[in-house]
């Protein structure tokens, strides 16, 4: 008897998902990868690395194989890889999955004009040197595209028996692992992992188990249909961080205007206001009626969570170890926060922080955002510049967000992180704009730790 183990597998985008194609865009930084419909697609490639990074060097080798170069012995030179996973295809705004080619195109879905669009989600970064403060060399303003969050894809993962037909003792246990790896917290997929892109949630798992020595009695669609569907269990991140504004605050420099009362009242664009991200909420989450709607959404990108969080990390770095100077070392942070370079020794941050998400409550709620205008200051006399007002919107609403339990950190470097996330929640470290007039200060509302 020769087993395959077959699983389909259905996930959703915890948060924005940035896969580039590498080709160069007309406009912006980055395109995303499409199929020939021209929605985003989910590469077998990028799924299988993703999982072959979670397992160890000797389960790596006999599920995805290896190759030796050099090696004049066959059977030392390398072997095949057991595992194949297929393409993610995108779901509609029905929950079914697009296969092969769609000939009525996009209308009357929803879902699928967002993801077909040039960008269904673009966000601004700018890019920091080892101090922690904007770099001024090239490409130190530049954006991503990514798929939003509450993206779903359905994908097929297959573990071949040995290709002499021995039966391991082991398989069961590899198979089990490798699903099980899908559902771990730092598993991500994409690129800007560490900037809050790339998290999945895992649905719904079907898993059968074919012997090849006898012929299917239907296509594999009929044959998953009659699989029950399991779900499996999540994992809890290792800390949930709940925060109440101590006053109003703005992240991101947004094109549209959060409040519905702003959006009736004023004439004219207001000029800075919060970040609104498409995202993409379901309703009736059951596999044969769960619909989508496309929903603004009020988002705190991770990325400027961990900006605030890594410079006071450095304070209390430098207080812990009472380092006054960092010619001996530069990047006294990279153990945690990870540092790219050019000369090929970077390193991957150990520590990941999700986009917060505000709470907002019901459109009647008063009080939840604010106009305010501002006078443009003369930075030579410090007078007012004539015919120079702006205006601001800022927002009224707790945030929450998660972070991962980073590993092999060390113990002061984790210390003095743990300490910048005292002062965030304390009132002393503020987030987004306008920290020097009083926004961006939070209080700790609630914490559970894993």
């Amino acid at each position: 008897m020769s087993i395959m183990r077959w699983a389909r597998i259905m996930v959703e985008c915890a948060s924005p998902l940035s896969l580039g194609s590498g080709a160069v865009p007309s406009e912006g930084d980055m395109e995303i990868l499409r199929d020939a419909n021209g929605l985003p697609m989910l590469p077998g490639t990028s799924i299988a690395g993703a999982l072959r990074s979670k397992l160890t060097p000797e389960i790596q080798k006999t599920l995805f194989g290896f190759q030796m170069a050099g090696e004049a012995d066959h059977d030392k030179a390398g072997r095949i890889s057991r595992v194949a996973v297929d393409m993610g295809y995108v779901h509609d705004s029905k929950n079914i999955p697009v296969r092969g080619l769609r000939l009525e195109g996009f209308e009357g879905d929803e879902v699928l004009k967002l993801l077909g669009s040039r960008y269904p989600v673009r966000r601004s970064h700018v890019k920091l040197d080892h101090r922690g403060v904007s770099a001024l060399e090239s490409r130190g303003l530049h954006e991503r595209t990514a798929v939003p969050r509450g993206t779903r894809f359905s994908f097929d993962l297959r573990f071949w028996p040995e290709p002499n037909g021995v039966i391991r003792d082991t398989d069961q246990e590899n198979w089990r692992s490798l699903i099980t790896q899908l559902s771990r917290q730092d598993f991500r997929l994409g690129g800007a992992t560490r900037r809050g892109y790339g998290a999945v949630k895992v649905l719904t798992i079907q898993q059968l188990e074919i012997d090849l020595t006898k012929a299917l009695s239907a296509d594999a669609s009929a044959v998953f249909a009659e699989v029950k569907r399991t779900v499996p269990a999540q994992v809890k991140p290792w800390k949930t961080i709940s925060l109440k504004p101590d006053n109003y605050w703005r992240v991101g420099g947004g094109d549209k205007t959060f409040s519905p009362e702003l959006k009736k009242t004023k004439d004219h664009p207001i000029d800075q206001t919060p970040y609104l991200e498409n995202v993409i909420e379901w309703r009736n989450n059951n596999e044969h009626s769960a619909t989508a709607e496309i929903k603004q959404s009020l988002i705190i990108p991770a990325s400027s969570i961990k900006g605030a969080l890594k410079h006071r990390t450095l304070f209390h770095y430098l207080r812990i170890k009472k380092i006054y100077s960092l010619q001996t070392n530069p990047y006294p942070l990279e153990k945690l926060f990870g540092r790219l370079s050019d000369d090929g020794h970077g390193e991957i941050g150990k520590i990941i922080i999700d986009d917060g998400l505000a709470e907002i409550g019901e459109p009647s709620i008063p009080n939840q955002s604010h106009f305010q205008v501002h006078n443009s200051i003369d930075r030579y006399s410090g007078g007012t510049r004539n015919g120079m007002l702006y205006s601001e919107e800022l927002v009224l609403a707790n945030i929450r967000f998660t972070l991962q339990q980073p590993e092999n950190v060390p113990e002061e470097l984790l210390s003095a992180f743990e300490c910048a996330l005292q002062d965030l929640c304390e009132g002393r470290l503020a987030l987004g704009a306008g920290s020097a007039k009083g926004h961006g200060y939070f209080s700790k509302a609630s914490e559970a730790s894993k």
